[in-house]
């Protein structure tokens, strides 16, 4: 089997956050979890994914709870389970995050480099620069 070429401009780390979303204002939120994320966007598991292009408003924690995100973001693709015939791929949507704040940005990197705030020595991911 060949694999693909990696596409992504950012390290992904694989996580479990419980990510809150909702697509209009005055929609309730749907919860589910964050499989994976990084400083572009993050990929939700769900049975019930969103429309590409679709634009929508997600809450989640870092890790430890101590930052909340709040962030709009796109689904920038849809996975619905079998691809190629006999590989299983996990059901749901990729989300690209829009417009980040410096601050939320900074929270992102923590929570993909498995920092947490105000330990600057974690050493950096293996293949990345210290910073």
């Amino acid at each position: 089997m060949t694999q693909g070429i990696e596409k992504r401009k950012h390290h992904r780390a694989r996580v479990a956050l419980l990510v809150l979303y909702r697509c209009n204002t005055l929609d309730e939120y749907s919860c589910e979890y964050a499989i994976d994320v990084s400083v572009g966007g993050l990929f939700i598991r769900t049975e019930h994914p969103l429309k590409m292009g679709q634009k929508l408003f997600l809450k989640f924690t870092d890790k430890d709870g101590s930052h909340m995100v709040e962030t709009n973001a796109t689904v920038a693709h849809v996975k619905t389970g079998l691809e190629n015939g006999d590989s299983f791929i996990e059901i749901g949507m990729g989300v690209r995050f829009d417009d980040l704040e410096e601050e939320t940005l900074a929270v992102l990197e923590r929570v993909v480099h498995g920092r947490r705030y105000g330990d600057e020595t974690a050493a950096p991911a293996e293949g990345e620069a210290a910073e």
